[in-house]
């Protein structure tokens, strides 16, 4: 799990890109965009929909 910032707005007002990457294969990827402004809660909303609820919860997660 990674985060990239400081990225040009869209047009529907997000600027940030949280990353999700299969750490065992390296293959499977998912970009999830958010907002500067987002805190925790948000961004967990985002991993449960996008990330839990597709693959299951993960053993364990690294992050930058």
């Amino acid at each position: 799990m990674n985060f990239v910032v400081a990225l040009l707005r869209t047009q529907s007002g997000q600027d940030i890109v949280m990353m999700v990457v299969d750490r065992l294969s390296k293959i499977r990827a998912h970009f999830v965009a958010c907002h500067k402004t987002d805190d925790a809660s948000h961004v967990i909303g985002f991993y449960f929909r996008d990330i839990i609820k597709p693959h299951g919860v993960p053993r364990t997660i690294v992050s930058d």
